[in-house]
């Protein structure tokens, strides 16, 4: 091998290893330090380590509810007093007054008791021996700490005051202000109650059921 073809081979050796060879990387541009953002109250203070307990404590007791001591009273004159979590701050209700129809918010602090007036029969199902119905709240009562007396319609539908669980030294008891019942085709109901039309609005009520409700605090 000449000397003119050795350094052509080697030439061409070089060139190839060169390009070969990977590009090197540009460097990347330096990043600025994150700082930790820190929990700050409306003056923009930070928060302490107590004030977040804090509003971790209250976060819990609202949505726990407030405790109420109820006194319960059902139809056939029995009365069960206990505790009662409540969860809603008031009340809707539709009344009339004079001949006026109003729709008015009452603060559930400020009941003092609910009471039941009449039941009306909405259909549940038709069997051959007869009929099944619901019995639901349809005129309610409430009156209030200030003196003020609304007697609303729909019942307690919507509310969460129709059945009610109570706490005591007994345990736990759930007590419902409706009930299920049964109209033969003799006109008789299963609960032994008074022969009316289901079409009607009735004031008796199923022994079990309540009648009244009175907010102690």
């Amino acid at each position: 091998m000449n000397r003119n073809s050795y350094l052509l081979i080697l030439a061409l050796f070089f060139h190839a290893n060169i390009y070969s060879q990977k590009s090197p990387k540009l460097p990347t541009d330096p990043k600025m330090p994150e700082i930790p953002k820190e929990e700050r109250d409306s003056r923009g203070d930070k928060k302490s380590s107590s004030d977040k307990e804090n509003n971790l404590e209250k976060e819990s007791t609202e949505s726990k509810g407030k405790n109420r001591e109820l006194l319960v009273i059902l139809c056939d004159g029995r009365k069960v007093k206990g505790k009662w979590e409540q969860k809603e701050n008031e009340i809707n209700l539709t009344h009339i007054k004079e001949g006026i129809k109003y729709q008015k918010k009452i603060q559930a602090s400020n009941m003092l008791s609910i009471k039941i007036l009449t039941w009306k029969a909405n259909l549940f199902k038709e069997e051959k021996e007869g009929t099944s119905y619901k019995m639901v709240p349809s005129q309610v009562r409430i009156e209030t700490r200030t003196g003020e007396i609304f007697d609303k319609d729909m019942g307690l539908e919507g509310t969460e005051y129709s059945i009610l669980k109570l706490e005591n030294e007994n345990g736990y008891a759930t007590i419902y202000s409706l009930w299920m019942d049964f109209l033969s085709k003799d006109g008789t109901w299963y609960t032994k109650l008074e022969k009316i039309s289901p079409d009607k609005e009735r004031k008796d009520c199923f022994k079990d059921v309540m009648v009244e409700v009175k907010f102690l605090n």
